[in-house]
Protein backbone atom coordinates (compact mmCIF):
# COMPACT_ATOMS: atom_id res chain seq x y z
CA UNK A 1 0.00 0.00 0.00
CA UNK A 2 1.13 3.64 -0.30
CA UNK A 3 1.40 3.87 3.48
CA UNK A 4 3.64 0.81 3.57
CA UNK A 5 5.73 2.24 0.75
CA UNK A 6 6.23 5.49 2.65
CA UNK A 7 7.14 3.62 5.84
CA UNK A 8 9.72 1.52 4.02
CA UNK A 9 11.15 4.58 2.30
CA UNK A 10 11.57 6.33 5.64
CA UNK A 11 13.52 3.47 7.23
CA UNK A 12 15.26 1.76 4.34
CA UNK A 13 18.61 3.43 5.00
CA UNK A 14 19.19 1.16 8.00
CA UNK A 15 18.26 -2.05 6.20
CA UNK A 16 21.23 -4.08 5.01
CA UNK A 17 21.18 -6.29 1.93
CA UNK A 18 19.77 -6.08 -1.54
CA UNK A 19 15.98 -5.88 -1.74
CA UNK A 20 16.09 -7.00 -5.34
CA UNK A 21 16.77 -10.48 -3.94
CA UNK A 22 12.98 -10.91 -3.84
CA UNK A 23 13.34 -12.10 -7.43
CA UNK A 24 14.92 -15.27 -6.06
CA UNK A 25 12.09 -15.90 -3.65
CA UNK A 26 8.85 -15.33 -5.55
CA UNK A 27 7.43 -16.03 -8.98
CA UNK A 28 8.48 -14.04 -11.98
CA UNK A 29 5.42 -11.78 -12.41
CA UNK A 30 5.04 -10.92 -8.74
CA UNK A 31 8.80 -10.90 -8.42
CA UNK A 32 9.16 -8.30 -11.14
CA UNK A 33 6.51 -6.13 -9.51
CA UNK A 34 8.23 -6.40 -6.14
CA UNK A 35 11.60 -5.76 -7.75
CA UNK A 36 10.31 -2.49 -9.15
CA UNK A 37 8.88 -1.60 -5.75
CA UNK A 38 12.20 -2.47 -4.13
CA UNK A 39 14.01 -0.24 -6.62
CA UNK A 40 11.60 2.61 -5.94
CA UNK A 41 12.06 2.17 -2.21
CA UNK A 42 15.80 2.10 -2.49
CA UNK A 43 15.74 5.20 -4.66
CA UNK A 44 13.27 6.94 -2.35
CA UNK A 45 15.43 6.17 0.67
CA UNK A 46 18.47 7.45 -1.16
CA UNK A 47 16.63 10.65 -2.05
CA UNK A 48 15.27 10.98 1.49
CA UNK A 49 18.62 10.42 3.09
CA UNK A 50 20.80 11.15 0.11
CA UNK A 51 24.03 11.59 1.94
CA UNK A 52 23.98 8.75 4.44
CA UNK A 53 26.22 6.50 2.40
CA UNK A 54 27.57 3.19 3.59
CA UNK A 55 29.55 0.62 1.63
CA UNK A 56 26.43 -1.56 1.77
CA UNK A 57 24.62 1.11 -0.23
CA UNK A 58 27.15 0.79 -3.05
CA UNK A 59 26.93 -3.00 -2.91
CA UNK A 60 23.15 -2.88 -3.12
CA UNK A 61 23.17 -0.45 -6.05
CA UNK A 62 25.74 -2.58 -7.88
CA UNK A 63 23.64 -5.69 -7.27
CA UNK A 64 20.57 -3.97 -8.69
CA UNK A 65 22.58 -2.88 -11.75
CA UNK A 66 23.65 -6.49 -12.36
CA UNK A 67 20.09 -7.81 -12.04
CA UNK A 68 18.78 -5.25 -14.49
CA UNK A 69 21.28 -6.41 -17.10
CA UNK A 70 19.77 -4.71 -20.11
CA UNK A 71 21.76 -1.48 -20.74
CA UNK A 72 18.72 -0.15 -22.60
CA UNK A 73 16.72 -0.26 -19.38
CA UNK A 74 16.27 2.91 -17.30
CA UNK A 75 16.36 0.73 -14.15
CA UNK A 76 19.88 -0.43 -15.06
CA UNK A 77 21.07 3.18 -15.33
CA UNK A 78 19.24 4.37 -12.23
CA UNK A 79 21.07 1.76 -10.17
CA UNK A 80 24.36 2.47 -11.93
CA UNK A 81 24.19 6.20 -11.30
CA UNK A 82 23.08 5.65 -7.72
CA UNK A 83 26.27 3.63 -7.30
CA UNK A 84 28.35 6.41 -8.92
CA UNK A 85 27.00 9.04 -6.54
CA UNK A 86 27.70 6.83 -3.53
CA UNK A 87 31.23 6.08 -4.76
CA UNK A 88 31.99 9.79 -5.17
CA UNK A 89 30.78 10.47 -1.64
CA UNK A 90 32.94 7.62 -0.32
CA UNK A 91 35.90 9.06 -2.29
CA UNK A 92 36.30 5.82 -4.23
CA UNK A 93 37.27 7.81 -7.28
CA UNK A 94 38.75 5.21 -9.66
CA UNK A 95 35.57 3.09 -9.40
CA UNK A 96 33.40 6.16 -9.95
CA UNK A 97 35.43 7.18 -13.01
CA UNK A 98 34.96 3.76 -14.58
CA UNK A 99 31.18 3.95 -14.25
CA UNK A 100 31.05 7.59 -15.37
CA UNK A 101 32.86 6.74 -18.62
CA UNK A 102 29.93 4.82 -20.11
CA UNK A 103 26.94 6.41 -21.86
CA UNK A 104 23.24 5.56 -21.53
CA UNK A 105 21.15 5.20 -24.71
CA UNK A 106 20.10 8.47 -26.29
CA UNK A 107 16.41 7.83 -25.57
CA UNK A 108 17.04 7.79 -21.79
CA UNK A 109 17.10 11.57 -21.49
CA UNK A 110 16.63 11.68 -17.73
CA UNK A 111 19.44 9.19 -17.10
CA UNK A 112 21.62 11.02 -19.62
CA UNK A 113 21.05 14.30 -17.76
CA UNK A 114 21.81 12.64 -14.45
CA UNK A 115 25.07 11.20 -15.81
CA UNK A 116 26.15 14.64 -17.02
CA UNK A 117 25.34 16.18 -13.64
CA UNK A 118 27.33 13.44 -11.91
CA UNK A 119 30.29 14.09 -14.22
CA UNK A 120 30.14 17.81 -13.38
CA UNK A 121 29.87 17.04 -9.65
CA UNK A 122 32.89 14.76 -9.89
CA UNK A 123 34.83 17.48 -11.73
CA UNK A 124 33.98 19.90 -8.92
CA UNK A 125 35.33 17.50 -6.29
CA UNK A 126 38.54 17.08 -8.29
CA UNK A 127 38.89 20.87 -8.79
CA UNK A 128 38.40 20.55 -12.56
CA UNK A 129 36.17 22.33 -15.06
CA UNK A 130 32.74 20.73 -15.34
CA UNK A 131 30.95 23.56 -17.14
CA UNK A 132 30.59 21.67 -20.43
CA UNK A 133 28.80 18.79 -18.70
CA UNK A 134 26.31 21.16 -17.07
CA UNK A 135 25.62 22.99 -20.32
CA UNK A 136 24.72 19.68 -21.94
CA UNK A 137 22.58 18.71 -18.94
CA UNK A 138 20.67 22.01 -19.12
CA UNK A 139 19.98 21.42 -22.83
CA UNK A 140 18.14 18.22 -21.86
CA UNK A 141 15.87 20.36 -19.64
CA UNK A 142 15.40 17.87 -16.82
CA UNK A 143 12.79 18.71 -14.21
CA UNK A 144 12.28 17.78 -10.59
CA UNK A 145 15.28 17.02 -8.46
CA UNK A 146 17.70 17.05 -11.40
CA UNK A 147 16.90 20.71 -12.08
CA UNK A 148 17.84 21.46 -8.47
CA UNK A 149 21.04 19.45 -8.70
CA UNK A 150 22.15 21.39 -11.79
CA UNK A 151 21.96 24.66 -9.84
CA UNK A 152 23.77 23.17 -6.83
CA UNK A 153 26.63 21.72 -8.88
CA UNK A 154 26.93 24.89 -10.95
CA UNK A 155 27.19 26.84 -7.70
CA UNK A 156 30.00 24.61 -6.48
CA UNK A 157 31.90 25.09 -9.74
CA UNK A 158 31.47 28.86 -9.30
CA UNK A 159 32.85 28.61 -5.76
CA UNK A 160 35.88 26.76 -7.10
CA UNK A 161 36.46 29.72 -9.44
CA UNK A 162 36.01 32.12 -6.50
CA UNK A 163 32.86 33.56 -8.07
CA UNK A 164 31.14 33.75 -4.72
CA UNK A 165 28.26 36.04 -5.64
CA UNK A 166 27.39 33.94 -8.69
CA UNK A 167 27.48 30.85 -6.48
CA UNK A 168 25.09 32.52 -4.05
CA UNK A 169 22.64 33.28 -6.87
CA UNK A 170 22.74 29.70 -8.15
CA UNK A 171 22.21 28.28 -4.67
CA UNK A 172 19.28 30.65 -4.13
CA UNK A 173 17.72 29.38 -7.38
CA UNK A 174 18.17 25.82 -6.09
CA UNK A 175 16.47 26.76 -2.83
CA UNK A 176 13.55 28.37 -4.66
CA UNK A 177 13.09 25.24 -6.78
CA UNK A 178 13.28 22.99 -3.72
CA UNK A 179 10.61 25.06 -1.96
CA UNK A 180 8.39 24.91 -5.07
CA UNK A 181 8.79 21.13 -5.22
CA UNK A 182 8.25 20.70 -1.48
CA UNK A 183 11.58 18.88 -1.12
CA UNK A 184 12.84 19.27 2.44
CA UNK A 185 16.01 17.37 1.60
CA UNK A 186 16.96 19.68 -1.25
CA UNK A 187 16.05 22.73 0.81
CA UNK A 188 18.63 21.45 3.31
CA UNK A 189 21.14 20.99 0.47
CA UNK A 190 20.59 24.50 -0.87
CA UNK A 191 20.70 26.12 2.58
CA UNK A 192 23.95 24.31 3.34
CA UNK A 193 25.50 25.67 0.17
CA UNK A 194 24.14 29.16 0.80
CA UNK A 195 25.92 29.00 4.14
CA UNK A 196 29.19 28.35 2.31
CA UNK A 197 28.75 31.23 -0.14
CA UNK A 198 27.79 33.62 2.68
CA UNK A 199 30.93 32.61 4.57
CA UNK A 200 33.07 33.18 1.47
CA UNK A 201 31.51 36.66 1.20
CA UNK A 202 32.47 37.28 4.88
CA UNK A 203 28.79 37.43 5.92
CA UNK A 204 29.29 35.25 8.99
CA UNK A 205 26.00 35.91 10.79
CA UNK A 206 24.13 35.15 7.57
CA UNK A 207 26.23 32.00 7.08
CA UNK A 208 25.30 30.78 10.57
CA UNK A 209 21.62 31.48 9.96
CA UNK A 210 21.65 29.43 6.74
CA UNK A 211 23.58 26.64 8.47
CA UNK A 212 21.16 26.39 11.38
CA UNK A 213 18.20 26.33 8.99
CA UNK A 214 19.97 23.62 6.99
CA UNK A 215 20.55 21.54 10.12
CA UNK A 216 16.86 21.76 11.00
CA UNK A 217 15.77 20.78 7.48
CA UNK A 218 18.32 17.96 7.26
CA UNK A 219 17.16 16.52 10.57
CA UNK A 220 13.55 16.57 9.34
CA UNK A 221 14.64 14.77 6.16
CA UNK A 222 16.84 12.32 8.06
CA UNK A 223 19.79 13.42 5.90
CA UNK A 224 22.74 12.93 8.21
CA UNK A 225 25.49 13.84 5.79
CA UNK A 226 23.77 17.07 4.79
CA UNK A 227 23.40 17.81 8.49
CA UNK A 228 27.12 17.17 8.95
CA UNK A 229 27.97 19.55 6.10
CA UNK A 230 25.81 22.26 7.69
CA UNK A 231 27.52 21.77 11.05
CA UNK A 232 30.82 22.05 9.20
CA UNK A 233 29.80 25.42 7.76
CA UNK A 234 28.53 26.79 11.08
CA UNK A 235 31.78 25.98 12.89
CA UNK A 236 34.17 28.31 11.00
CA UNK A 237 31.61 31.13 10.89
CA UNK A 238 31.19 31.00 14.68
CA UNK A 239 35.00 30.97 14.97
CA UNK A 240 35.33 34.11 12.84
CA UNK A 241 32.96 35.83 15.28
CA UNK A 242 35.01 34.63 18.24
CA UNK A 243 32.28 32.28 19.49
CA UNK A 244 34.61 29.34 19.92
CA UNK A 245 32.43 27.14 22.13
CA UNK A 246 29.77 26.99 19.43
CA UNK A 247 32.43 26.64 16.74
CA UNK A 248 33.97 23.57 18.37
CA UNK A 249 30.58 21.99 19.07
CA UNK A 250 29.45 22.23 15.44
CA UNK A 251 32.73 21.25 13.80
CA UNK A 252 33.22 18.25 16.08
CA UNK A 253 29.73 17.04 15.17
CA UNK A 254 30.63 17.40 11.50
CA UNK A 255 33.75 15.27 11.93
CA UNK A 256 31.89 12.59 13.90
CA UNK A 257 29.04 12.24 11.40
CA UNK A 258 31.31 12.22 8.35
CA UNK A 259 33.50 9.58 9.94
CA UNK A 260 30.47 7.44 10.80
CA UNK A 261 29.08 7.62 7.25
CA UNK A 262 32.41 6.98 5.55
CA UNK A 263 32.42 10.29 3.66
CA UNK A 264 36.20 10.65 3.61
CA UNK A 265 36.48 13.78 1.46
CA UNK A 266 34.00 15.64 3.66
CA UNK A 267 35.72 14.31 6.79
CA UNK A 268 39.07 15.59 5.48
CA UNK A 269 37.58 19.06 5.05
CA UNK A 270 35.95 19.05 8.50
CA UNK A 271 39.12 17.85 10.24
CA UNK A 272 41.11 20.62 8.53
CA UNK A 273 38.51 23.21 9.58
CA UNK A 274 38.68 21.94 13.16
CA UNK A 275 42.42 22.58 13.05
CA UNK A 276 41.79 26.14 11.87
CA UNK A 277 39.33 26.73 14.70
CA UNK A 278 41.89 25.58 17.27
CA UNK A 279 44.39 27.87 15.55
CA UNK A 280 42.09 30.91 15.69
CA UNK A 281 41.34 30.17 19.34
CA UNK A 282 45.11 30.40 20.07
CA UNK A 283 45.21 26.69 20.88
CA UNK A 284 47.92 26.03 18.33
CA UNK A 285 49.33 22.77 19.80
CA UNK A 286 45.85 21.25 19.46
CA UNK A 287 45.57 22.42 15.86
CA UNK A 288 48.72 20.56 14.76
CA UNK A 289 47.40 16.95 14.95
CA UNK A 290 44.23 17.95 13.09
CA UNK A 291 46.20 19.50 10.24
CA UNK A 292 48.35 16.38 10.08
CA UNK A 293 45.28 14.11 9.97
CA UNK A 294 43.70 16.22 7.22
CA UNK A 295 46.96 16.07 5.26
CA UNK A 296 47.10 12.27 5.60
CA UNK A 297 43.50 11.94 4.39
CA UNK A 298 44.24 14.17 1.39
CA UNK A 299 47.21 11.97 0.49
CA UNK A 300 45.10 8.82 0.83
CA UNK A 301 42.56 10.31 -1.57
CA UNK A 302 45.22 11.48 -4.02
CA UNK A 303 44.25 15.13 -3.57
CA UNK A 304 47.59 16.91 -3.89
CA UNK A 305 46.22 20.44 -3.89
CA UNK A 306 44.38 19.81 -0.63
CA UNK A 307 47.47 18.09 0.77
CA UNK A 308 49.51 21.20 -0.08
CA UNK A 309 47.00 23.43 1.73
CA UNK A 310 47.05 21.32 4.88
CA UNK A 311 50.86 21.10 4.80
CA UNK A 312 50.99 24.91 4.60
CA UNK A 313 48.59 25.24 7.54
CA UNK A 314 50.70 22.78 9.49
CA UNK A 315 53.87 24.74 8.70
CA UNK A 316 52.24 27.96 9.91
CA UNK A 317 51.12 26.31 13.15
CA UNK A 318 54.63 24.99 13.73
CA UNK A 319 56.04 28.49 13.10
CA UNK A 320 53.71 29.87 15.76
CA UNK A 321 54.88 27.08 18.05
CA UNK A 322 58.54 27.98 17.25
CA UNK A 323 59.27 24.46 15.97
CA UNK A 324 61.52 25.75 13.22
CA UNK A 325 62.94 22.51 11.81
CA UNK A 326 59.55 20.81 11.55
CA UNK A 327 58.06 24.00 10.12
CA UNK A 328 60.74 24.08 7.39
CA UNK A 329 60.10 20.42 6.54
CA UNK A 330 56.34 20.91 6.12
CA UNK A 331 56.73 24.21 4.29
CA UNK A 332 59.04 22.52 1.76
CA UNK A 333 56.53 19.70 1.37
CA UNK A 334 53.74 22.21 0.75
CA UNK A 335 55.89 23.98 -1.86
CA UNK A 336 56.62 20.73 -3.71
CA UNK A 337 52.93 19.85 -3.86
CA UNK A 338 51.98 23.39 -4.92
CA UNK A 339 54.42 23.21 -7.83
CA UNK A 340 53.14 19.77 -8.84
CA UNK A 341 49.56 21.06 -8.97
CA UNK A 342 50.46 24.43 -10.53
CA UNK A 343 49.04 26.26 -7.49
CA UNK A 344 51.05 29.40 -8.24
CA UNK A 345 48.97 31.63 -5.96
CA UNK A 346 50.16 29.61 -2.96
CA UNK A 347 53.89 30.03 -3.58
CA UNK A 348 54.32 33.62 -2.24
CA UNK A 349 52.80 32.56 1.10
CA UNK A 350 55.27 29.72 1.32
CA UNK A 351 58.14 32.16 0.67
CA UNK A 352 56.71 34.30 3.47
CA UNK A 353 56.85 31.23 5.71
CA UNK A 354 60.48 30.65 4.73
CA UNK A 355 61.28 34.21 5.78
CA UNK A 356 59.59 33.69 9.16
CA UNK A 357 61.48 30.42 9.67
CA UNK A 358 64.81 32.03 8.75
CA UNK A 359 64.17 34.85 11.22
CA UNK A 360 63.14 32.38 13.90
CA UNK A 361 66.40 30.49 13.39
CA UNK A 362 68.35 33.75 13.74
CA UNK A 363 69.23 34.10 10.04
CA UNK A 364 68.40 37.79 9.70
CA UNK A 365 70.10 38.33 6.34
CA UNK A 366 68.23 35.43 4.72
CA UNK A 367 64.92 36.61 6.16
CA UNK A 368 65.55 40.17 4.95
CA UNK A 369 66.43 38.98 1.45
CA UNK A 370 63.27 36.88 1.22
CA UNK A 371 61.08 39.79 2.41
CA UNK A 372 62.57 42.15 -0.13
CA UNK A 373 62.07 39.58 -2.88
CA UNK A 374 58.40 39.29 -1.87
CA UNK A 375 57.95 43.07 -1.99
CA UNK A 376 59.59 43.16 -5.41
CA UNK A 377 57.39 40.42 -6.90
CA UNK A 378 54.15 40.52 -4.88
CA UNK A 379 53.72 44.09 -3.64
CA UNK A 380 50.16 44.14 -5.07
CA UNK A 381 49.04 41.44 -2.63
CA UNK A 382 48.15 43.21 0.65
CA UNK A 383 48.41 40.09 2.83
CA UNK A 384 51.94 39.41 1.54
CA UNK A 385 53.15 43.02 1.56
CA UNK A 386 51.86 43.69 5.08
CA UNK A 387 53.64 40.68 6.57
CA UNK A 388 56.87 41.38 4.67
CA UNK A 389 57.00 44.95 5.93
CA UNK A 390 56.07 43.86 9.45
CA UNK A 391 58.84 41.24 9.54
CA UNK A 392 61.39 43.73 8.16
CA UNK A 393 60.34 46.09 10.95
CA UNK A 394 60.96 43.40 13.55
CA UNK A 395 64.40 42.64 12.09
CA UNK A 396 65.37 46.31 12.04
CA UNK A 397 64.14 46.80 15.61
CA UNK A 398 66.23 43.87 16.84
CA UNK A 399 69.28 45.35 15.09
CA UNK A 400 68.67 48.81 16.61
CA UNK A 401 67.83 50.38 13.24
CA UNK A 402 64.85 52.21 14.64
CA UNK A 403 64.35 54.71 11.82
CA UNK A 404 64.25 51.85 9.29
CA UNK A 405 61.96 49.89 11.59
CA UNK A 406 59.50 52.79 11.85
CA UNK A 407 59.51 53.21 8.09
CA UNK A 408 58.70 49.53 7.56
CA UNK A 409 55.96 49.55 10.20
CA UNK A 410 54.45 52.66 8.60
CA UNK A 411 54.52 50.93 5.21
CA UNK A 412 52.72 47.96 6.78
CA UNK A 413 50.04 50.26 8.19
CA UNK A 414 49.54 51.90 4.80
CA UNK A 415 48.93 48.48 3.27
CA UNK A 416 46.26 47.76 5.86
Amino acid sequence: SPADTQAWAAHLAVIEGDLIAVLDVVGSTRGRRLAVLAHELRLAAYQTERFVVRTAGVTSADSGEVRWKDPQSPWHWDFRLLSVEALITLARYPEAETKLAQEPPAQLREQRARLLIDRAAYAAVRQKDGEAFLRQARELAPGGELAIRIELVDGTLALNRRQHERARQLYQTALDLAVQQGSILNQANALTNLSISAKRLNHYEESIDYALRAIDAAQKAGARRVEAAAHGNAGPSYAYLGQFESAFAHEQQAVQIHEATGARYSMMTAVGELGLIYDRADRVPEAIPHYRRAYDLACELGLKRDASRFAENLALALIKNKQWDDAALWNDRAAELAKETDAKATLPYLVRNRASIAWGRGHADEATSLCRELLRTNAEQPSIAWEAYELLGEIDTAAGRYADANRNFENALRVI
